[in-house]
């Protein structure tokens, strides 16, 4: 994550712990990796998931954030997400672009 994270990234993505449940430390570093711990426990553990829940690991860890619905259901066209990921990443030079398409394709 060093490697693509920007100072003012790390505090936003240190801050989004509070809107999945978690109680911030408030320093930037030990809440990030606060984050990634709850996001690798799904990603360590899909294959027990998949079995225990039936469902798969990206419905898991949205299903236990409450995040229910996808963007098939917010009527977003398929065809966005391209201009998407591209406004996410800042721009169509960004190397980061095709996994983050990728992403919000996995979103539909």
């Amino acid at each position: 994550m060093a490697n693509v994270v920007s100072p003012e990234d790390r505090v936003w993505l240190a801050g989004s712990l509070r809107f999945i449940g978690l109680e911030q430390s408030g320093v930037v570093e030990t809440d990030i990796h606060k984050l990634a711990d709850a996001i690798a426990k799904y990603v360590y553990c899909a294959p027990c998931l998949s079995q225990l829940r039936g469902t798969s690991l990206r419905f898991r860890l949205i299903s236990d954030l409450g995040l229910q619905s996808n963007l098939t259901e917010y009527r977003v066209p398929k065809e966005d997400a391209l201009d998407i990921a591209t406004r996410a990443v800042g721009g169509s030079d960004n190397p980061l672009l095709p996994q983050v398409v990728k992403l919000v394709q996995n979103l539909y």
